[in-house]
């Protein structure tokens, strides 16, 4: 029996119709499901549904190995934490679109069943996604994080913060700014989008290093090799700044070491035949909504 993990957080109870057919149309596949245990509460207690699942799993530790997919119902937040949940174990991940734009999830609550069935009918590929890495040394203890979308540097009160870049040991610029992003093409259509940063296609073995309103406007977004190391020290007035790795945020203390690179591991993307990271574009961004396109 094929065993699939669902994961979400909050939907609005005006999708209940959508949602309950979307759990009637698994259990008729007869697969084994697994829920996160605090939306299987939400479904029962907000949206009054049922998912008649009796296996749940709460986190990383907890979701087993051979699980086939893991289906993430919400917008793209809650499929960076759903890749979060996967970590290194490799499970593929669909995302359902509730929320709005929705670059991650890309399946639309008005094709979710057929989706559902092309799925179980082997009408999928998968993409493999760069995910990257950062090593953070602070007060002589060392953590690692991983992201798939961006890792950014923020300052953490009202005067500008300056973020001292090196790609491996060679130097390449000292950013005064209220930030810097660095993403991977997947992140290249998220915050990295939003400070004029390009669009990069997922398989572009790159990174992206875009500053966040930069005091001197000559300061442009920079492509990089994913290859390299990017190493970041802060120096700030109020000796500390936060750290953004996806969903997660920190406040750390200027002098900590930041090194960030490609992370060994991928995230397994589920693509519904059909679909394309080009449609996706068409139809998040509105290209060709102007006659003259």
């Amino acid at each position: 029996m094929i065993k699939i993990a669902i994961f979400g957080k909050t939907i609005n109870s005006e999708l209940t119709p959508v949602i309950s057919n979307f759990f009637a149309r698994l259990k008729k596949q007869g697969v084994d499901l697994y829920i996160h245990e605090r939306f299987s509460i939400f479904l029962k207690k907000e949206m009054l549904i049922d998912p008649g699942v009796h296996n749940c799993f709460s986190d990383h530790s907890t979701l087993p190995p051979d699980i086939r997919f893991i289906f993430s119902l919400g917008g793209d937040g809650t499929f960076l934490e759903t890749a979060n949940i996967t970590g290194d174990s490799g499970i593929p991940v669909i995302g359902i679109n509730t929320g709005r734009l929705g670059f991650l999830a890309s399946i639309s609550l008005g094709n979710l069943i057929e989706s559902v069935d092309a799925l179980f009918n082997g009408y999928y590929s998968i993409e493999e996604r760069t995910m990257i890495r950062l090593q953070l040394s602070r007060d002589g203890v060392y953590e690692t994080f991983t992201a798939l979308n961006d890792i950014t540097v923020h300052k953490k009160d009202v005067g500008m913060i300056s973020i001292h870049v090196k790609l491996d040991d060679e130097y390449l610029n000292s950013y005064w700014a209220d930030g810097l992003i660095i993403a991977t093409p997947t992140g290249s259509t998220a915050y990295s989008m939003s400070v004029g940063g390009p669009i990069i296609l997922p398989e572009t073995n790159v990174f992206i290093i875009s500053p966040v309103s930069p005091h001197n406007l000559s300061m442009r977004p920079i492509v990089v090799p994913d290859s390299r190391v990017i190493r970041l020290s802060v120096d700030s007035r109020s000796n500390e700044f936060l750290i953004s790795v996806d969903s997660q945020s920190l406040s750390v203390s200027t002098g900590s070491v930041l090194v960030i690179d490609k992370a060994s591991h991928t995230m397994k993307l589920v693509r519904i035949h059909g679909t394309c990271f080009y449609q996706t574009l068409r139809s998040k961004l509105m290209w060709g909504v102007d006659r003259r396109n």
